[in-house]
């Protein structure tokens, strides 16, 4: 969880998102803050609404991180176990690696066609997310003047984005589209 000590951080979220962090913050013994905890349903409206860079860097640097701790809740030493079994498979199964293993029934047949495939994907793609990138720097240029684009900054202003071009709110859109 990621403590805020004053609500002016949170500037940019909707009122119902700064309630949540109050409540989050309560639950957990910290009346006097707000918390935005490790889950998506909170950590998304910060890194697209919050006008507090700071604030956006320390969620998405602990969110990046999340899972990625040492300890009794570690799962390293599982993920090896399972790498090692399912290579173990596939040599049961006749096949040099686990990726060829679980290629082999699929329509791309074996890992170098994906890899290919990845490829060409990745050729395509670039000069389009570069393009998309450079939008995203123009914006931050004429709100922040000398800031480089950061990780936690491309969902803020990709949003913003959406809003200037296509008059798009993510949030106001959300009610409609309720899990139930």
């Amino acid at each position: 969880v990621v403590y805020v000590d004053d609500v002016a951080e949170l500037k940019g979220l909707k009122e119902d998102r700064i309630a949540a962090a109050k409540t989050a913050a309560v639950a957990r013994g910290q009346a006097t803050k707000w918390a935005i905890p490790m889950q998506r349903p909170s950590v998304w409206p910060v890194l697209t609404s919050a006008e507090s860079r700071p604030l956006r860097e320390r969620v998405f640097r602990l969110w990046e991180s999340r899972g990625n701790n040492r300890g009794p809740y570690d799962n390293a030493p599982v993920m090896k176990e399972i790498l090692q079994l399912r290579g173990e498979r596939a040599k049961l199964f006749g096949y040099s690696t686990y990726a060829h293993y679980a290629t082999a029934p699929r329509m791309v047949g074996k890992p170098e066609t994906a890899a290919v495939m990845l490829e060409r994907a990745w050729e395509l793609l670039l000069p389009k997310t570069q393009e998309e990138i450079a939008n995203l720097q123009k914006m931050a240029n004429r709100e922040h003047a000398g800031i480089t684009l950061a990780p936690w900054d491309k969902l803020y202003y990709a949003e913003k984005y959406r809003q200037e071009a296509f008059g798009l709110d993510a949030e106001a859109v959300r009610p409609y589209l309720a899990l139930q």
